[in-house]
C-alpha cells in the first residue's frame, strides 16, 4: 500500500450543471498532489479546497492503517482512557494572595451547565474528542447557537468528513466544507470524478463575529502544514506497516505454503509381479492392477500409522534384502523426515523491533496497555510507576486542548466564570497506602491559573 503524505495542492470548485467541480492543480512533487477534477452537488459558487493528502483521504488511510495494526490502537486506547480519566467535573480554585499553592475545591455542577452536557452526552463527545486528537491531532467542533444567542448544541465532526477551505490573502482560514464523499469517487464523467452527495460549508469561529452555525478546529499543532495539524507518531508509519505486513505473510504461508513432513521414495516397478509363461495380455493387465492396489495399500498403511496427532513419536520398522551374490541390498522404500521452520526467525524478530518502534512513537509505556515487551509483562511497581509518570507529564496539554470546546460554550453562554472543568483522575498507590490500591483525586486545567 503506497504512503497518502500530506498534499500541498489546492482545487478550485466550480459550478457543472447542477453539481459541483473541483480541479486540483498539479504539485511540484507526485507525493504532494495530482491533478483531480471531483465534483459535488450542493453548492452554488466555486471556492477552493484544501486537500487532506494526495488522493485526500489521508485520515481515512491513517485509519486504516492503526486498525490493521496489532498494538498501536491498544496504545492509543490506553492514552484516551488516562486523559478522560474518571470524568468530567466542575471545581473552583482558591487563588492565595500571597502567591502560594493554589487549593481547588470540587463543586457541583451548575444545573445550566448540567442540561448543557446530558443534551449532547459529554462523556460520548469528550471520548470522539479525544479520538480525533490522538488519531489525527485536529479537532473539529461544529456550535449551533439557540435564538438567544448562546450555545445551543455541539458536535464533533469527524476529520475523515472535514476539509477546510484555501486561506485568505491575510492567511486565514474561513470555512470548513463537510462531506462523507471525500474519499469514495462513485464514477467520471468527462475526466470529472462525480459524487451524488452535498456538501456543506460552515464558517470556522470567528470571535468578532456572531455566527449562528460555526466550526471550532483546534488540536496539537507541533506538526502543522499550515493547515491540518499531524501526530507525531505518525513519523512511525513505515513501521506500522511493516509490523502490519509480516502476520498477513506468516498467514500467507500457513494457508497457502506446503509443509511435507516425510518424502517416501519407492522404487519404480516396487509392487509389480510381472506375470510368467506365455505372453498373456490379460495377465499383464491384472499385474498392474495388482500394483495400483497394493501401492495403495501401503500408502494407507502409512498414513494410518504416521498421520495424525495420536500417532506423534511413533517408530516407523521396515526390512530389506540383500543380494548375496553382489553383496548389496535390493532398492527399497526409504521414508526420510522434512525439517520445515515456518517460524522464519528473522522476519519475528523483525516484527518485534517494529513493536518496539511503534511503542516508542506513541510516547506511553507498553505496560500501560497490558502490552508484552522484551518477552515479559511488567511489575506492579512499574505498570504504578509508568501510570503516574505519564499522568503528570503527558495530559496537561492534550486535555487543555480537549476542553477548549467547552471553555468556549462556558463563555459565550455566560456560565459561572468562577468554575472550572476538569477530569478527575485515579493514582494508583500500594496497598499499605491504600487497601483498594488506588486513590481518587482531581486535576486541574492549566487556564484555571
Amino acid at each position: 500500500m503506497a504512503v497518502e503524505r500530506l498534499s500541498q495542492t489546492f482545487g478550485v470548485i466550480t459550478v457543472l450543471d447542477t453539481a459541483i467541480a473541483v480541479t486540483f492543480s498539479d504539485a511540484r512533487d507526485v507525493s504532494q498532489g495530482c491533478i483531480q477534477k471531483i465534483s459535488y452537488k450542493g453548492q452554488s459558487k466555486g471556492e477552493p479546497i484544501r486537500m487532506w493528502g494526495r488522493k485526500n483521504d489521508l485520515p481515512q488511510f491513517r485509519e486504516q492503517v492503526i486498525g490493521d495494526n496489532n498494538i498501536t490502537g491498544a496504545l492509543i486506547q490506553t492514552k484516551r482512557d488516562i486523559l478522560l480519566g474518571t470524568g468530567l467535573y466542575a471545581y473552583k480554585v482558591d487563588f492565595k494572595s500571597d502567591g502560594g499553592m493554589r487549593n481547588t475545591t470540587e463543586v457541583k455542577i451548575p444545573m445550566e451547565a448540567q442540561d448543557f452536557f446530558d443534551m449532547i452526552d459529554i462523556d460520548c463527545f469528550h471520548m470522539d474528542a479525544t479520538r480525533e486528537l490522538l488519531f489525527h491531532s485536529n479537532i473539529f467542533t461544529e456550535f449551533i447557537r439557540n435564538k438567544g444567542g448562546g450555545i445551543h448544541s455541539m458536535a464533533i465532526k469527524e476529520c475523515k468528513y472535514t476539509r477546510l477551505a484555501e486561506q485568505n490573502s491575510r492567511g486565514r482560514v474561513e470555512h470548513a466544507y463537510i462531506s462523507g464523499a471525500w474519499a469514495t469517487g462513485e464514477y467520471a464523467k468527462d475526466g470529472v470524478t462525480v459524487f451524488d452527495r452535498e456538501v456543506v460549508k460552515i464558517p470556522l469561529y470567528n470571535p468578532e463575529k456572531v455566527q449562528n452555525q460555526f466550526i471550532l478546529h483546534t488540536g496539537d499543532r507541533m506538526l502543522n502544514d499550515g493547515y491540518y495539524n499531524s501526530p507525531t507518531w505518525w513519523g512511525a508509519l513505515n513501521w506500522i506497516e511493516l509490523a502490519n505486513s509480516i502476520p498477513v505473510f506468516h498467514q500467507a504461508n500457513i494457508l497457502n505454503g506446503y509443509t511435507i513432513r516425510y518424502h517416501i521414495r519407492i522404487p519404480k516397478n516396487y509392487f509389480y509381479n510381472a506375470p510368467t509363461g506365455d505372453d498373456n495380455p490379460a495377465a499383464a493387465v491384472k499385474a498392474r492392477d495388482d500394483e495400483q492396489l497394493k501401492r495403495q495399500e501401503f500408502m494407507d498403511n502409512v498414513n494410518t500409522l504416521l498421520a495424525g496427532k495420536q500417532n506423534a513419536g511413533r517408530a516407523l520398522f521396515t526390512q530389506f534384502d540383500i543380494n548375496d551374490q553382489l553383496g548389496k541390498e535390493y532398492p527399497g522404500i526409504s521414508i526420510e523426515p522434512i525439517n520445515v521452520d515456518i517460524k522464519d526467525k528473522a522476519l519475528l524478530e523483525l516484527f518485534e523491533k517494529s513493536n518496539t518502534a511503534n511503542i516508542s512513537a506513541q510516547g506511553i509505556h507498553p505496560t500501560l496497555a497490558n502490552i508484552e515487551s522484551q518477552g515479559k509483562l511488567s511489575s506492579g511497581s512499574e505498570m504504578r510507576n509508568a501510570f503516574n509518570v505519564y499522568l503528570a507529564v503527558k495530559t496537561n496539554t492534550p486535555r487543555k486542548i480537549i476542553l477548549k470546546s467547552l471553555e468556549l460554550a462556558k463563555k459565550i453562554n455566560k456560565w459561572d466564570p468562577d468554575i472550572y472543568f476538569g477530569f478527575g483522575d485515579t493514582e494508583l498507590t500500594t496497598l499499605d497506602d491504600s487497601p483498594t490500591g488506588k486513590v481518587e483525586n482531581v486535576a486541574t486545567v492549566p487556564d484555571a491559573a
